[in-house]
């Protein structure tokens, strides 16, 4: 391995008491893999794992969580090299910054549970990139401060979910509401960015929040239509598909399809996600719009309320879930979500 600075003090004694239990996971990942890059992995060493046990020290851990902390830090970052992920120390890389910002600001809860913390935080952010690079980077923003107010790992991990969920993950909002209404109040209210003196809601509330994807924790009741989200594009540019797509719905869910793939569109007050579905829609899944109404025009009535969307106008696909109506035109890969809100997200 190449000369790396010298750690001196406390992390220094951390490194030196697991040092032969590092030396025995790294020699097996020579032996293992051929193109094991000393260089690289002793730079992210350096880089990365040393101040997030600086940051442990700092909260005065005990000899065994810090030991416990340095060995998932080193088994976690074997594993990435592995995948072709361990990235160099840049805050604009997506897991540069959970090195260099979540893992020290979470040291402190980590530590107590080191193995499965370390790597379920680590997977958590390459998920959501993998569907969204820019719900990664929110959630990444959500779980910062929530650092300092969770009082354990699991905590901490459950509050991830949740703040997933209000990143944009909108196909986890039945089960993130379940964790969220279960987490501590102070963490409960600041995951979601609620009053601190929020009650936390009961079953009545839940259930109502679970039928109404429009509708988020604290806020009143919607109050009129809105083009609430754009979701799709040109997979040549970084989108879903290769065709304009067509809409169907069946059983709540809506799907958008061309010749090759379908995903469901998930979408709520917080966000909306396409997920891959397979390669057409379910079978049954009709082009219904329920309780919506549309005209040529871009006219959309529900509920007794009527909206103009220009945008909409000339619209050539269509169906509606009983709170989203989804629409689509022969020219766009794009498809826009019109939805009884408060206000638009």
């Amino acid at each position: 391995m190449a000369a790396q600075p010298l750690v001196t003090g406390p992390v220094a004694e951390v490194l030196a008491r697991v040092r032969d239990s590092v030396n025995q996971r790294v020699a097996l990942a020579r032996q293992q893999r051929r193109n094991f890059d000393s260089e690289q992995f002793g730079s992210h060493l350096a880089a990365n794992v040393v101040p997030v046990l600086e940051a442990g020290v700092g909260n005065d851990l005990s000899h065994p969580e810090m030991d416990g902390l340095a060995l998932a830090l080193v088994e976690a970052s074997l594993r990435l090299q592995e995948a072709g992920l361990l990235a160099g120390r840049a805050d604009s890389d997506l897991l540069g910054r959970v090195w260099c910002q979540l893992l020290p600001a979470a040291a402190h809860l980590i530590a107590h549970e080191p193995e499965p913390a370390v790597p379920a935080l680590l997977n958590a952010a390459m998920t959501l990139a993998r569907q969204s690079r820019s719900i990664a980077e929110q959630w990444l923003e959500i779980m910062f401060p929530l650092c300092s107010q969770a009082e354990n790992p699991d905590n901490l991990l459950d509050a991830g979910k949740v703040a997933a969920w209000r990143a944009g993950m909108a196909c986890w909002r039945e089960s993130a509401l379940d964790t969220w209404a279960a987490l501590p109040g102070p963490l409960r209210n600041a995951v979601l960015d609620l009053p601190p003196d929020t009650d936390v809601p009961d079953q009545a509330v839940l259930a109502e929040l679970k039928n109404d994807p429009w509708r988020a924790p604290g806020q009143a009741q919607q109050k009129g239509l809105h083009l609430v989200h754009t979701v799709g594009g040109f997979r040549g540019f970084g989108g879903q598909f290769i065709t304009p797509p067509k809409i169907t719905v069946l059983n709540e869910t809506l799907f958008a399809f061309d010749a090759e793939a379908c995903f469901a569109i998930h979408a709520d007050c917080f966000g909306a996600v396409l997920i891959r579905h397979g390669k057409e829609p379910p079978q049954g899944a009709k082009t219904k719009l329920g309780q919506f109404s549309l005209d040529a025009e871009g006219k959309v009535g529900s509920n007794g309320q009527i909206q103009d969307f220009p945008k909409l106008a000339g619209w050539t696909t269509a169906a509606a879930s009983s709170h989203t109506l989804a629409v689509g035109h022969e020219s766009s890969h794009k498809i826009r979500l019109i939805a009884m809100a408060e206000t638009r997200p």
